[in-house]
């Protein structure tokens, strides 16, 4: 009897340490956590959660979801940090938020956007929206982060600031800033990468570059459309450049479609359509054109197909170059270069292949090849 009393306590002893085996394996949360979950948690601002506290409190790697308006400040300094906006349901707003004046010289100031990402890297902005910044809307200073699905509209300041930042960008919308759309410095890199990037409507520049590079990936289209002064600003040795099957769209700004200025660099692949842009009715070395180069600039497009159109006012040019390079070199898998028309001032050299209406010169140290090419 005592021996089948302690068969009967060995089995029952043998059956729950196989029962629980299993449980150990789980994460210490429990049997229901899901092991799939990246780590971090969701917030929703308009029942009282406050995106900045989560993600002052999160940890490299985390993921944050929110829903709502978080009308507050968010400065991100943790690595790998995913903020996702739920399927375009946040919204960080600036309306409430103050943003301090960054050229007041105060040495402990830091803050220059309602979003700000400092000196940090692999940062996620998905599925938001930011709005209303006093300041810039979105800041990059020595940090790296990707922007997908994002809108960023209605800042005081830029859409996006950056010094010395890596930013790609995809499906995103910068529109209705009082500066720029985008405003790349002080050796930052942007990638449009994915899709359809957008810069239009905004204050003056739709993208304004300098000692920067921006360039626009296979299969993505950059628009920069309707800005008041230009849509794409190349200064001080920055450059624009686009890949095979990358496409350019620069519609209808006030000014000029495309300016380089100071070194800035045009290298393509890419099709682009430069259609209508400028008022063209400034004498050309006043930069009004579809495209102007100015100050030792490059125009080089080899491949792709170029259309530059500037129907507006009553001297139309499509291209003005002083003192600069256009390069225009047809690849075999090209269609055509199409150029309303080209205006060559002060030392501007030219390599021409495609249809060009009219080409005039102005000064003796203008160079065209090859020759069929002749100013008029």
């Amino acid at each position: 009897m005592q021996y089948q009393s302690r068969r009967f306590g060995l089995a029952q002893l043998s059956f729950h340490i196989f029962t629980l085996l299993p449980l150990l394996s789980l994460p210490l949360g429990g049997a229901l956590a899901d092991p799939a979950q990246p780590a971090g948690r969701i917030v929703n601002c308009d029942h009282g959660g406050r995106l900045a506290v989560a993600v002052r409190n999160a940890r490299p790697g985390d993921t944050i979801r929110f829903t709502g308006t978080c009308k507050e400040q968010v400065t991100i300094t943790t690595d790998r940090l995913t903020i996702d906006g739920q399927e375009s349901q946040g919204i960080i707003d600036g309306e409430d938020a103050t943003c301090p004046d960054v050229d007041s010289g105060n040495p402990t100031e830091k803050i220059a956007g309602l979003v700000e990402i400092d000196a940090v890297q692999g940062v996620i902005l998905q599925n938001l929206t930011v709005q209303n910044s006093l300041c810039d809307g979105i800041f990059f200073r020595g940090s790296s982060a990707t922007l997908r699905n994002v809108t960023v509209k209605d800042s005081a300041d830029d859409g996006i600031d950056s010094e010395q930042a890596g930013i790609t960008l995809e499906e995103s919308s910068f529109t209705g800033n009082h500066e720029n759309g985008m405003n790349l410095s002080n050796n930052s890199t942007a990638n449009v990468f994915k899709d359809v990037v957008s810069f239009n409507d905004n204050g003056r520049f739709g993208v304004l570059i300098h000692h920067s590079l921006l360039f626009v990936s296979s299969d993505a289209t950059l628009e920069a459309n309707s800005n008041p002064q230009t849509g794409i600003g190349v200064f001080a040795g920055a450059e624009l450049m686009g890949y095979t099957g990358s496409k350019l769209t620069v519609k209808h700004n006030t000014i000029q479609g495309l300016l380089l200025i100071n070194g800035g660099m045009f290298l393509s692949y890419t099709e682009a359509e430069i259609i209508d842009n400028g008022n063209a009715i400034a004498p050309p070395e006043a930069g009004s054109a579809g495209i102007s180069l100015v100050d030792s600039s490059v125009f080089s497009q080899t491949g792709g197909d170029l259309t530059i159109t500037n129907s507006a006012g009553s001297a139309p040019i499509g291209m003005a170059a002083d003192n600069s390079t256009v390069a225009l070199r047809m690849a075999a898998n090209s269609q055509a270069f199409s150029i309303s028309s080209l205006s060559l001032t002060f030392g501007a050299r030219a390599t021409l292949m495609g249809s060009i209406l009219n080409i005039s010169c102005d000064g003796k140290d203008v160079l065209i090849r090859p020759s069929e090419y002749t100013c008029k």
